[in-house]
């Protein structure tokens, strides 16, 4: 299991010290207390032109790049083929007044500073003094090309100086002086520029009415109100004074050049000067001295951090690749113990391109994400063994590896025997491959990381049963199973899930360091026992009894804190839920419909409804009298009479932790629908009418209406060899059904007697009564095999193998015993089943006890087998005359035949959507037929061939199951008489001819051969021959 989240990637941290930049994280602001803005101290109210950062308010995108200490700063930004370029002159130099002439908090400063001639002759200095001298002077340097030139802070392009006007420019065509700027040159602007045209502050253009020959007659005034109407200026506030700034604000230049021309050349920058005259600091000019743009590391400089330490550098040049946003530029390395020397550097975070997306385990795949600008090859090394190097096998992570600009997701694998703690990492991005963790490179960037490798963590321990609920485990208290157990991280998210084991522990194992919770979930039906009792942490409940939640646990590297337990006791009884079902051949239900001789599978479901184990779990089922149980159970009862009884989870058994809570088990077995005579239950009169030994006749009287036998005669069977019966005797004897679940506690006489097979004898009779009497001994233990028939052993080795459970369908035969007393022979006799239609209810319950708690719980659940019989029936038969029916006639050719077909319902169940099919064409239907109902139908045909006529019918029940498909034939005999004769003449007998030639006297031998050559027999034949003889009458088949 590997927990981790995003708080866990190590990479910049923010630091706050005096003079430093803020590092770029997500959603921060970096300031810069390096740029002297618009305000000088630090504020914005005054931006420049808009199009460029300043006039945009996106001064904060700039890099620090060289000053004149404390009088000038520079810096750049290089937005991929766009440099810019911002010089801030401190207002401590410069010497340019707007402010409110009004304000007389300082009149000495506002008259030496030019408002008015200065009582010691000092010329003041005016904003026209500014036009005429004040510029800037810069150098670019792009690869082998330079260019230098001036300009001014501010020109008026009409030159009538009116400050009214919105006309004032910043432009890089020097008024003053000259030079060329580069080609790519976009944009410029200065504050300066920006408050003449917005005219909100009052400017000072000289003194009252002075006159000279290089300015012209200028006026000194201020604007008449914050919104002037000669040039249309939006107000933005008037200048506040201050002890500091007085009047006096910061001169920012601003320019824009377009260098897509130069794609990988590295470039200088450099101010030969900014002229400010007259400067409060008595220096005209700053000078700003160029720079080399390289990006440098900032891990300690065991790593080759510094310039003289061979340390990881890479020049910056146009088009630059990097890691992250932006790259920029050192003038050394900065190596400090954080690797965050860069950042201090000029409070920029240029070292944003990588994130460790998992932490580093000992062992373990790391994750990491490198966002690059372009197409580049990456190097990485990370100090597995914090030996202060990156020259260790394995610490090259990874190598000459090519990524593609946007988002690329590698991995590595921690070395196991890696050390943990704090330890360093760097990652270097260039357009070229082969780079060592040292050396300079000529593009890309470097980027140092500090990081920590880590050894996983665990927390857990038990879940017990507080069956006192005194908050103290006791030692007969035990856990519990199943319980859930979430880990949640420090922000109370889950992380992990688990459940306890069969003795109640659990545990979260492979944990990263930092801090989590415990949160247990309560089963249904418990409660919390109270958090922190007796005193000793090592056997009281940890978690709050309110919420299930632990305090914090802090989780170092390797640490495994096995101390986290909770108790909990039972709140809600035990309960137990049984549900019987039976397949109704679709799906589980509360009933089907089943006839004699159908097998029904059941089953019952016990649920653990209630909120503890249960054991000593006690299930029965009470089959009523016409199933039987026919075993393919789930599980094995014990049977009893015609119940079923299970036992689960007992007292000394496998498994006694018992069902758990929510939990379910099945039972599943088969039962088949036996027969169920309806007999009298009081005594009748029966008495052995023949002669016989071994099998006679038997008549019953006294029998009372409406049961399944009657007042007559029955074929009888004796059972019992070892005791008599009188013939012609009246006895008062019991009637037993062979397939009473109860016989053998009813009729011990009939105890352990195989009543199957010998049913399924008298189902399957062969050779004569002495024969099937012999096959009933043999299975009554009365005669050995080697004792009976050979043709009864024939039916016994029948009853062997197909005998075993043996049921009877309706209208086939079944034993009844006839039971006098014990002295008294035992007998049975034959009669037919009958189907006996009716609900049954089959109900099982089931009982258990809580295992905690001691209870005793109790379900039971029924279902039904509604015992059917669905039956149809169809005869066919054949007339000639249309009043006597056969199954068989014979009829000349093309004589008139009479047809019947009868479609009766001999079942105990409604039958609809009845057909009839017959294979002479004919079909009738659908049609219903009421119980007992019979229709027919007739047709007549004249055939001339012989004909073997089947008629089907089948229909459907009251549940709409199909009924059939039953057949019946009868057959037409079509009849074609032939009769052939031959006449032969012989010299000698034996070799026949139809002509011979004889001598007169001689004798000839005459043959004459009648053959019927038809298919009906022929009668009264006779046969006449011109020589005076005849023949017959005989009959020829």
């Amino acid at each position: 299991m590997k927990i981790y989240e995003s708080r866990y990637i190590k990479g910049r941290i923010p630091i706050s010290v005096a003079v430093v930049f803020m590092l770029i994280l997500s959603g921060i602001v970096i300031t810069s207390p390096y740029i002297d803005y618009a305000k000088g101290d630090g504020s914005a109210d005054v931006p420049t032109v808009n199009g460029l950062f300043y006039g945009d308010g996106d001064y904060n995108k700039y890099y620090y790049l060289s000053e004149d200490p404390g009088r000038g700063t520079l810096y750049y930004y290089l937005d991929n083929d766009i440099l810019y370029i911002a010089v801030v002159v401190n207002a401590s130099v410069n010497d340019n007044v707007f402010g409110d002439k009004g304000n007389t908090s300082d009149i000495t400063y506002l008259q030496r500073a030019g408002w008015h001639t200065a009582s010691n002759g000092y010329k003041g200095h005016t904003a026209k003094e500014l036009i005429g001298s004040d510029h800037l002077e810069f150098k670019l340097t792009i690869g082998n090309e330079s260019w230098k030139w001036k300009q001014d802070y501010v020109y008026d392009l009409d030159n009538d100086k009116n400050p009214y006007e919105s006309d004032w420019v910043s432009d890089p065509w020097d008024h003053d002086g000259g030079g060329t700027p580069p080609p790519g040159f976009i944009k410029s602007a200065s504050s300066l520029q920006w408050n003449f045209n917005n005219g909100t502050w009052d400017v000072t253009m000289g003194e009252p009415d002075r006159n000279d020959s290089k300015h012209g007659k200028w006026k000194c005034e201020k604007l008449k109100s914050p919104v002037d109407s000669h040039n249309n200026a939006t107000y933005v506030g008037w200048p506040t004074w201050d002890a500091i700034h007085q009047w006096e604000w910061a001169m920012v230049y601003e320019m824009s050049i377009d260098v897509s021309g130069y794609s990988g050349m590295p470039f200088t920058f450099k101010v030969f000067s900014a002229h400010n005259s007259p400067p409060k600091d008595g220096d005209d000019n700053i000078t700003i001295p160029p720079i080399e743009l390289i990006d440098y590391g900032d891990a300690p400089d065991s790593y080759s951090t510094l310039n003289i330490s061979n340390g990881a550098c890479h020049y910056i040049v146009i088009n630059n690749p990097h890691l992250g946003a932006s790259v920029d530029a050192e003038k050394d390395g900065q190596p400090n113990l954080d690797a965050t020397g860069d950042d201090l550097l000029d409070g920029t975070d240029d070292e944003d391109g990588v994130i460790f997306t998992t932490p580093l385990i000992k062992g373990e795949q790391a994750n990491v994400s490198i966002n690059a600008s372009t197409n580049g090859i990456l190097n990485a090394w990370i100090d597995f063994n914090g030996d202060g190097d990156w020259d260790d096998v394995d610490e090259h992570v990874f190598t000459d590896v090519s990524l593609t600009g946007g988002e690329n997701n590698l991995s590595f694998i921690v070395p196991s025997w890696a050390s943990t703690g704090t330890t360093f990492a760097r990652f270097r991005f260039s357009s070229v491959g082969g780079l060592s963790y040292n050396g300079s490179a000529p593009d890309g960037e470097v980027e140092d990381y500090k990081v920590e490798i880590l050894s996983f963590g665990s927390i857990g321990d038990f879940v017990w049963c507080d069956a006192n609920k005194d908050g103290i485990q006791d030692v007969n208290e035990n856990g519990i199973s199943g319980v859930t157990v979430h880990l949640l991280n420090s922000s109370f998210a889950i992380i992990d899930t688990t459940v306890t084991n069969d003795s109640g522990y659990y545990v979260f194992d492979n944990l990263i360091p930092d801090d989590y919770y415990v949160e247990f979930v309560l089963p249904s039906g418990y409660a919390f026992s109270l958090q922190d009792q007796g005193g000793d942490d090592t056997v009281d409940s940890d978690a709050n009894s309110s919420t299930g939640i632990t305090e914090k646990i802090t989780i170092s590297s390797g640490k495994h804190d096995m101390t986290w337990d909770t108790g909990m006791f039972y709140s809600l009884p035990p309960d137990i839920e049984v549900e019987k079902k039976v397949w109704d051949n679709v799906t589980w239900s509360n009933s089907t419909k089943a006839n004699i001789n159908d097998t029904v599978r059941f089953n019952i479901s016990i649920h653990n409804n209630g909120n503890e184990s249960l054991i000593n779990i006690n299930v029965t089922d009470y089959l009523p009298h016409c199933l039987r149980y026919y075993g393919n159970a789930t599980y094995t009862p014990i049977e009893w009479g015609n119940n079923l009884t299970w036992l689960f989870y007992c007292g000394g058994c496998d498994g006694c932790d018992g069902l758990p809570p929510g939990e379910y088990m099945y039972i599943e077995f088969d039962a088949i629908v036996v027969p169920e005579p309806d007999l009298p239950t009081d005594t009748v009169t029966m008495k052995v009418y023949d002669g016989n030994d071994s099998y006679f006749d038997t008549w019953l009287f006294d029998v009372p209406p409406g049961y399944d036998v009657t007042n007559g005669s029955y074929i009888g069977w004796c059972v019992d060899r070892s005791h008599g019966i009188k013939r012609n005797h009246f006895y008062q004897t019991t009637l037993y059904s062979t397939y009473d679940p109860y016989l053998d506690t009813k009729c011990e006489a009939a105890e352990g007697i195989d009543w199957d097979r010998i049913n399924y004898v008298l189902n399957h009779e062969q050779g004569d009564d002495d024969d099937v009497q012999d096959a009933i001994w043999y299975f009554t233990g009365d005669k050995s095999y080697w004792q009976i028939t050979p043709i009864a052993r024939i039916m016994v080795n029948d009853a062997l193998a197909n005998g075993e459970g043996f049921v009877p369908l309706p209208g086939e035969i079944m034993a009844l015993i006839c039971y006098v007393n014990d002295n008294i022979q035992l007998t049975i006799i034959e009669i037919n089943v009958t189907p006996n239609d009716g609900i049954n209810v089959n109900t099982a319950n089931a009982s258990a006890i809580g295992i905690y708690s001691g209870e005793t719980v109790y379900d039971e659940d029924s279902a039904i087998v509604d015992k059917r019989l669905a039956n149809i029936t169809i005869e066919k038969w054949v007339s000639e005359d249309n009043s006597t029916w056969f199954n068989h006639v014979i009829v000349d050719p093309g004589d008139l035949v009479y047809w019947n077909i009868t479609v009766e319902n001999t079942g105990d169940d409604p039958l609809t959507n009845v057909y009839v099919n017959d294979t002479n064409g004919k079909s009738f239907g659908p049609f219903n037929l009421a119980v007992n109902e019979s229709i027919s139908f007739y047709y007549e045909t004249n055939p001339v061939k012989d004909v073997n006529n089947t008629a089907t019918a089948e229909g459907k029940d009251s549940d709409g199951d199909k009924v059939g498909p039953v057949d019946d034939w009868a057959t037409v005999d079509v009849i074609n008489p032939d009769i052939e004769i031959e006449k032969w003449v012989a010299e000698i007998n034996g070799t026949w001819f139809n002509h011979v030639i004889v001598d007169p006297g001689q004798i000839v031998y005459w043959n004459i051969t009648v053959k019927n050559n038809g298919d009906d027999p022929l009668t009264n034949v006779y046969v006449n021959d011109t020589n005076g003889k005849s023949f017959g009458p005989f009959n020829l088949a």
